[in-house]
């Protein structure tokens, strides 16, 4: 089984994985791993294997070089080669979407300066506060949501709100 572990940035998506909630809700050991979608690819993670692929749902807007011109709709996620890689792997997949407001958001995203797992470069709180600034974050989320019904990967929904 694998488990896409989605949202946006600062949304809690690690701090999810981290959790015994985790494992109550997916019902995968916490000592399963976590596959960043940089490293997904032939081979990786193992057929088979159960995993959790942490996935910031902003990845159109980080690569793109003004997010205000990236067009939220039915093709926002197909420009994502490693989205692509993840839906490539066998096996069922199922998501967890947590979800945050944007004033949590936009909160979080202005305390962080940790380096996440897998990134060689600190946390750039102006990079995405100028995403937060340029995106219909409600429109994100629904177009995250159709786009995993196009590929009929179920999800539930988790509150990130709540931790700060």
């Amino acid at each position: 089984m694998i488990w896409i572990v989605s949202g946006p940035s600062s949304a809690g998506k690690s701090h999810f994985l981290d959790s015994p909630y985790a494992a109550e809700v997916t019902g995968l050991s916490r000592k399963t791993r976590v596959w960043f979608p940089k490293q997904i690819g032939p081979g990786a993670p193992p057929p088979g294997e159960d995993a959790f692929v942490h996935y910031n749902i902003l990845r159109p807007f980080q690569r793109a070089g003004r997010p205000r011109d990236v067009v939220v709709g039915p093709q926002l996620f197909e420009g994502d080669k490693q989205w692509r890689a993840i839906l490539a792997l066998p096996g069922e997949k199922k998501a967890v979407i947590v979800v945050a407001d944007r004033e949590t958001l936009v909160n979080r995203v202005k305390s962080r300066a940790d380096v996440e797992a897998n990134e060689p470069h600190a946390y750039s709180p102006q990079k995405w506060l100028r995403i937060y600034e340029a995106i219909d974050l409600g429109a994100v989320y629904r177009e995250w949501r159709a786009e995993l019904a196009r590929h009929g990967i179920t999800y539930v929904k988790v509150d990130g709100g709540g931790r700060s």
